[in-house]
């Protein structure tokens, strides 16, 4: 066990993983809610004036302008594992939003120079992977990309089971969000179809409501295939026990 988790730090699988992620998510699913909703009241009113230009343009942006609020889950598992009380305070998760925003910024410019190679936009999408837990937990004084490459290219196999899982459960999201908008307005409310119909290829905000719903518990799944790949590696396991026992002891 660790400290006061009650989180088992092994080997596990990928399905071990998406339910480890749920147990966190369940675990703090309040102070998460709470911390998040700025990210979300943002990304939501930025979606809703591109919707005015364009509604496709509100669906892109919203679904893109949702990663900041992975942030506090981030926060709250990697607290939960380690046996703190997690603190999702609104300076500490601002501090970690801007950082994670700063990498990906220079980030998506370095893909856009890459895209003259195929290849390019794919590899550093799988090289970002682990950029938030390296930005907000790691916190490198420096050589951060450094850091971020090497994680992703010694665990190349959790990063991609981590960003296949990510993708499968937001896909799942967008889909059961836009399906049950479009029961609601048209069986229940009798609204008739508003937005057209998903099955259609129509735009619908119900698409950025699901993005934005469903970022934590992307968030932990990354998280988790993050700590599989510490203990595989460097065995963050025995760390993570040294540091409950000096824990315990300091409070005796």
């Amino acid at each position: 066990m660790i400290g006061e988790s009650g989180i088992v730090l092994r080997r596990r699988s990928a399905l071990e993983q998406i339910d480890l992620a749920v147990v966190l998510l369940r675990a703090d699913w309040r102070r998460i809610f709470v911390a998040t909703l700025p990210a979300w009241a943002l990304a939501a009113a930025i979606s809703a004036a591109g919707w005015w230009l364009h509604p496709w343009l509100g669906v892109f942006v919203g679904v893109l302008l949702a990663r900041p609020a992975q942030v506090p889950a981030l926060l709250a598992a990697s607290d939960r594992v380690s046996g703190r009380t997690p603190d999702v305070s609104f300076s500490r998760t601002l501090s970690a939003s801007l950082s994670v925003i700063g990498n990906a910024l220079v980030n998506l410019v370095l893909a856009a120079l890459s895209t003259i190679v195929f290849v390019g936009p794919p590899i550093f999408w799988i090289r970002w992977t682990f950029a938030p837990e390296v930005l907000v937990l790691e916190r490198p004084e420096a050589a951060a990309r450094t850091r971020i490459g090497d994680l992703s290219t010694h665990g190349l196999g959790e990063a991609i089971s981590a960003r296949v899982w990510q993708l499968a459960i937001e896909a799942w999201a967008l889909v059961s969000f836009a399906m049950a908008g479009e029961l609601l307005l048209h069986e229940v409310l009798q609204l008739g179809h508003p937005f057209g119909s998903w099955s259609d290829g129509d735009p619908t905000p119900f698409y950025v409501l699901g993005a934005l719903a469903v970022q934590p518990l992307l968030s932990i799944v990354r998280f988790c295939a993050y700590l599989e790949l510490r203990t595989q590696r460097e065995g963050l396991d025995a760390w993570f026990a040294v540091y409950s026992a000096s824990i315990e002891e300091g409070t005796r």
